[in-house]
């Protein structure tokens, strides 16, 4: 996947989406397998923002059904179930406890009828679970996750979801796919202004974030996929725009080490909710949803946020120890709303004509989360479709896999590897066969034989992957194809992603020309 500015520069393209994030790429994805001539512009990188800095949850709706939402989980039931078919070496099962105080009989029975409603309307979606239990007694769910000993709970509800641990990586194989099927995309390309002919869109002027260089395209139409910059990005294009209305909700999180055996841990009541995940050797602990009215550069985990989260967290399990917190970030959610600043439900998505607003064949789309991207993406081509004026081929992505899912399947692809490879840690292989799947025959093929079991080198050999084959620029690039959690887990990465591209690149590039790499 080369980033080429030549082909997007005075090229034509039937759709050019802008935002590099999960919806964009899942749009770019769609249309590309339909047939549309496709150019996707990200501004940074992709998944930079919002896809990046999620709770790493892919849920399947339960809240949903406590407001009595049953058409949306069945709808976010099935989309999850799509995600682990179409990417099941990334997207992973992940059981979740839902633990009740002692003294609330209510809710337990509440408890216990949901996550009996959630299982049986999932029943053939939980893709990866053995059955088991819904209900565990107190002693039990303690003797399961020792971290809750000492609370008064009469119990603990269990629940099947999903989680991704490399969203960035997800993200880089949408657009992959998209590549695969024509698409042009190029990340560090903002998005400058329209083009505009009576009243309809007929291209975008675009600015080289690198070499600064200035690019216009002619495209029949233009899809706003920013996100929760959304809003302020159609009115920095139309100033008197009124179709994209949203409000952005802040959410941090905080990085510790791990708390659980395995278990996600679910704390709710009236006034909030609260969550510890199990992360790549770490716990995720979440999240706080308020109002964001800055700029989104200003982003962060401030202290009075993981002040408010640390309080939610002691008032939903009094006496929890977190430990140290190694690392916090924080991400923005986009909720729709009306025109008066209403907002609807969190998880509603937006698809914005803004035929009205003086720009026929500009769309919006924003809102959603994780698990209604790829829908999202299907019910906004459907839409371009109309727009083009020419019929599509049938959408196809909630049953084709990315270009990297291993044919064999996950298990037997895994201990392939992990017999040919048997100088390695075997965590180092699982990480290697969750970051590439199929493609990891590629990368290891880069890799001269005394090398295979150096450390140092087989991270500067992803490096080197990342630059020439997955459109990695920066050293921040580099460090985002290696995911969040390596720079936790191997401190100093970003330094030497930096090191790398400095000094490293031509010397190890001509390293990888002229050894004989290894047969794999």
């Amino acid at each position: 996947m080369q980033r080429d500015l030549s082909a997007i520069d005075g090229q034509s393209f039937d759709a050019v989406i802008i935002g590099g994030g999960v919806v964009g790429a899942a749009i770019a994805r769609d249309a590309a397998r339909r047939g549309l001539r496709i150019a996707l512009l990200e501004r940074d990188d992709f998944a930079a923002a919002a896809s990046e800095a999620m709770s790493h949850a892919v849920p399947g709706g339960i809240s949903y059904l406590a407001r009595g939402q049953l058409r949306r989980a069945r709808s976010a039931l099935a989309e999850r179930a799509i995600w682990r078919r179409i990417a099941p070496h990334q997207i992973e099962p992940q059981t979740f406890m839902l633990p009740l105080p002692t003294g609330q009989g209510l809710r337990l029975l509440q408890a216990r009828l949901a996550t009996a409603a959630f299982a049986a309307l999932g029943r053939g979606r939980h893709e990866g679970f053995e059955p088991g239990p819904l209900w565990l007694s107190a002693s039990d769910a303690i003797a399961a996750e020792p971290v809750l000993d000492g609370k008064a709970i009469a119990g603990a509800a269990l629940y099947h979801d999903h989680r991704v641990d490399e969203p960035e990586r997800v993200v880089l194989g949408l657009v992959a796919d998209a590549v695969a099927h024509g698409a042009v995309v190029a990340n560090h390309l903002e998005c400058s202004g329209l083009s505009l002919r009576d009243g309809w869109v007929n291209g975008v002027v675009a600015r080289d974030g690198i070499g600064g260089q200035a690019l216009r395209c002619s495209a029949k139409t233009v899809v706003n996929a920013t996100g929760p910059e959304a809003a302020a990005f159609a009115t920095s294009l139309l100033p008197r725009q009124a179709g994209a209305v949203l409000q952005r909700s802040k959410g941090i999180h905080l990085i510790v080490p791990p708390l659980t055996r395995g278990h996600a841990l679910s704390f709710s009541d009236t006034l909030g909710h609260a969550f510890v995940m199990p992360w790549k050797g770490f716990s995720l602990v979440g999240t706080t949803d308020t109002r964001f009215d800055g700029k989104p550069d200003s982003i962060r985990a401030d202290n009075e946020d993981i002040a408010l989260l640390l309080g939610q967290l002691r008032r939903l399990c009094p006496g929890l120890e977190i430990g140290p917190m190694l690392a916090t970030y924080a991400g923005l959610r986009a909720l729709p709303g009306d025109a008066d600043g209403a907002n609807r439900s969190v998880g509603a998505a937006a698809i914005v004509d803004h035929g009205a607003d003086g720009a026929a064949g500009l769309v919006s789309v924003f809102g959603g989360n994780w698990t209604s991207a790829r829908l999202m993406a299907e019910h906004a081509v459907d839409q371009l479709g109309k727009a083009v004026g020419r019929p599509l081929r049938p959408c196809d992505t909630a049953t084709a896999p990315l270009p990297s899912v291993p044919a064999e399947g996950v298990p037997a692809f895994l201990a392939h590897w992990q017999r040919k490879l048997p100088s390695w840690p075997a965590e180092e292989v699982a990480a290697w066969v969750k970051a590439y799947g199929a493609d990891i025959a590629r990368v290891l093929g880069r890799i001269v034989l005394p090398d295979r079991h150096d450390a140092t080198a087989r991270e500067r050999v992803r490096f080197a992957y990342a630059v020439t084959d997955e459109m990695a620029l920066t050293a921040t690039d580099v460090a985002r194809r290696l995911a969040r959690w390596s720079a936790l887990a191997a401190p100093g990465l970003a330094e030497r992603a930096a090191a790398f591209l400095a000094t490293g690149r031509s010397v190890l590039g001509r390293r990888v020309k002229q050894g004989t790499p290894n047969a794999v």
